[in-house]
């Protein structure tokens, strides 16, 4: 049996309290209770709580926190200054230079817009 309950917690990043009711069982409650060097980790106290319930039980923090610190990018535009490749047809940083296929130096990562047979070694 299930039981819920009311955790309030302050946020580290705005200082505002804020109020979730989670629910968990008797025994997963005694268990995230218990000091953390003795548990196990939380999403295998509580697999059914979301990211964002498992967060803010332990840190405090709330999704709209998250989202004020790590704003979503913006999936319609690449990033500002980033120039069009001619080989891929994605966005590289400024100066970019080496394989197209590196997709943290890419905008967006989508393998099937690239030629197969096209040189992906970029030079500017």
């Amino acid at each position: 049996m299930t039981e819920p309950r009311e955790i309030t917690r302050r946020s580290p990043l705005t200082g505002q309290s804020a109020t979730m009711e989670l629910t968990a069982t008797p025994a997963q409650w005694a268990e995230l209770e218990a000091p953390r060097h003795t548990r196990r980790n939380i999403q295998l106290i509580v697999p059914t709580w979301t990211p964002e319930q498992r967060e803010f039980y332990m840190t405090g923090y709330t999704a709209a926190d998250w989202e004020a610190v790590f704003p979503p990018e913006d999936q319609d535009n690449p990033p500002e200054g980033w120039e069009e490749c001619g080989c891929c047809s994605c966005y590289h940083p400024p100066e970019f230079t080496g394989d197209c296929r590196d997709d943290s130096n890419r905008w967006p990562f989508t393998p099937e817009r690239i030629d197969p047979g096209a040189n992906l070694e970029t030079e500017r």
